[in-house]
């Protein structure tokens, strides 16, 4: 079950006997939407193994506030995140299947497998190690450097994929029918050559919730502010501090430690009451509203934001804002007098909802 650190954040995850490679832990949204799946494949630094526990660490970023689940899968002993094949000798992690007098060599210094045969038909097959998951569909791309006089397929089960002849990056999708798949080629003449240069396989299956093993109970995660930061930028759309920037693309900006808080709204409204007393509304407004809260800025800084935020509309992250109140708030300096901070509702620009009867 998942803890949290200082920082809010999650902290480790345990679980029991997991043996295989092979697994992903998904970060969930509750309500079903991914935050990021990590594995044991392409994320090993998340992962530790201990008397046969696994910790999973992952601290979430400034966007990841809400509520959340962990979810575990290790569906089949298999690799489910995109891999590259590293060619190695292919005595030792291929295994040479079938064909006739052709070969595949491994050439550790220009790092590729290179496919030869003496005699016009005769070809060679490599199997792999047991990489896939049946049923699962994948997309596959390698790419060929020189040939000459030969060509060659893939092949898993009963399904082939087209004959290569060509230098240069083929791809091709296909559905595991079993856990390994083999490389085949054939010399069209006389000392054919071949050589492999890359191999990447993508699974084109999506990881859902359905699809996890098990996930743990929603848990609220909050990170802290002063790990977050957000690039402020100055607008042009008005004649600012009198400077006449209309259109001359000046557009300074800053990155301030700060965080935007979740969303709260904000609602004003007329009524009228007629000759019977009953009122009905003459007009409503609601304001999505964000607080801005901006950490341990120096007073330079807040200097710039302020005079952005009276003449004109900030940006942030590229989104533009209006600040909410009449008048700039106090900011709230450290005993040193160098650094504030302090917290500014700030609304989306033009995003008033208005209705009248």
């Amino acid at each position: 079950m998942p803890s949290e650190d200082w920082e809010g954040c999650i902290d480790n995850v345990k679980m029991i006997q997991l043996d295989y490679d092979g697994l992903a832990v998904g970060i969930m949204y509750e309500d079903g939407t991914s935050g990021g799946i990590l594995t044991t494949e392409n994320n090993p630094e998340f992962f530790q193994w201990t008397d046969n526990y696994l910790t999973f660490t992952y601290n979430l970023t400034c966007e990841f506030d809400g509520c959340f689940k962990v979810c575990i899968y290790g569906g089949c002993n298999c690799k489910i995140a995109p891999f590259q094949i590293d060619l190695e000798d292919p005595t030792a992690v291929w295994t040479e299947t079938g064909g006739g007098t052709g070969d595949f060599q491994y050439l550790p210094t220009e790092g590729y497998l290179l496919f030869d045969s003496k005699t016009q038909g005769q070809g060679k097959s490599i199997q792999s190690p047991n990489y896939l998951c049946v049923n699962w569909q994948y997309y596959v791309a390698f790419e060929i450097g020189d040939v000459t006089d030969a060509f060659v397929n893939f092949q898993n089960g009963s399904s082939i994929s087209a004959n290569y002849s060509t230098a240069g990056i083929h791809s091709f999708t296909f559905t595991a029918q079993q856990t390994y798949f083999n490389f085949n080629a054939i010399a069209t003449q006389a000392n054919g050559t071949l050589t492999i240069v890359k191999i990447s396989i993508y699974p084109l299956n999506i990881l859902t919730p359905d699809a996890f093993d098990y996930c743990s109970q929603p848990f609220q995660v909050f990170t802290a502010d002063d790990f977050c930061t957000n690039l402020v930028t100055g607008c042009n759309d008005s004649d600012a501090f009198g400077f006449k920037f209309i259109g001359s693309g000046f557009q300074p900006s800053v990155r301030l430690q700060s965080k935007l808080m979740p969303n709260t709204y904000t609602t004003s409204g007329g009524f009228e009451v007629n000759s019977l007393g009953e009122r009905s509304a003459k007009y409503a407004e609601v304001r999505t509203v964000r607080n801005f809260r901006i950490i341990d800025t120096p007073i330079y800084l807040w200097d710039f934001l302020s005079r952005w935020i009276y003449y004109d509309h900030p940006k942030i992250e590229g989104e533009e804002f209006a600040y909410e109140e009449d008048n700039f708030p106090d900011v709230s300096y450290n005993k040193f007098m160098t650094k504030g901070s302090a917290s500014l509702p700030m609304g989306k620009k033009k995003q008033n909802m208005f209705k009248t009867n």
